[in-house]
């Protein structure tokens, strides 16, 4: 298959990934009425690295075949604790369907990064085109009321948009070093893993009251 245009197995995987991530913006947000938003990102990240480690050793996977990976392993994961710290504390500031649609704004950069630096990943004119369509069609919602463009709302819009140029610069870095040397399991577990630390570490330094209560719905939301 011609690797420009896509089949049906990778439009259908991203359909059900995105209905996934959709739900757990609104379970990021109900727990973040007891956990601050950085510590309970570690959380996560923790968490998700322990059983996808789990698993790699079920498996019988080596964590780093290459000893290369282990740099370009620490790079992922802070791109990766960055953007995802940015759509936490986002969720704080404004909605979750602001906060979606402006991370979603990461195709438009990953394009960008791509074509200045993956070789065989260039923009052509009707990329381009759509592309710029794209981004002004979040411009012209924004600009009809879904989002404030004062106060706390606007202070959330502007991290998101961060996290989404975290998510394109993160594209193009695992496309550019990873995607050829190392499986897609040891790529999200050095996102997970390597994020942790940094999550945690900027959360002591950012925030107090780390854990303000421990509801019934925060325990599933984490879930």
């Amino acid at each position: 298959m011609d690797p420009s245009h896509l089949g049906l197995r990778p439009i259908l995987i991203m359909l059900v990934l995105s209905a996934v991530w959709g739900a757990n913006m609104a379970f990021v947000k109900f727990a973040q009425r007891d956990l601050t938003p950085l510590f309970m990102c570690g959380i996560r990240s923790l968490v998700a690295s322990i059983c996808l480690f789990l698993w790699m050793m079920w498996k019988k996977e080596e964590i780093f075949p290459q000893i290369k990976l282990f740099l370009h392993g620490v790079v992922v994961g802070l791109l990766f604790g960055g953007e995802f710290a940015f759509i936490y504390v986002a969720l704080k500031h404004t909605t979750a369907s602001s906060t979606y649609i402006l991370l979603y704004t990461a195709p438009f950069f990953a394009s960008i990064g791509a074509h200045l630096w993956l070789q065989n990943d260039r923009l052509s004119l009707n990329k381009a085109i759509g592309l710029v369509l794209a981004f002004l069609g979040v411009a012209i919602l924004f600009s009809k009321g879904s989002s404030s463009v004062s106060g706390l709302n606007l202070k959330g819009d502007l991290l998101a948009l961060c996290a989404g140029i975290l998510w394109g610069m993160t594209s193009v870095y695992v496309k550019k070093f990873l995607a050829r040397r190392a499986k897609a399991t040891h790529v999200l577990f050095y996102q997970l893993f390597f994020s942790a630390p940094f999550l945690f570490l900027m959360s002591l330094i950012l925030e107090s009251n780390l854990i303000m209560g421990f509801s019934k719905l925060t325990f599933y939301s984490l879930v």
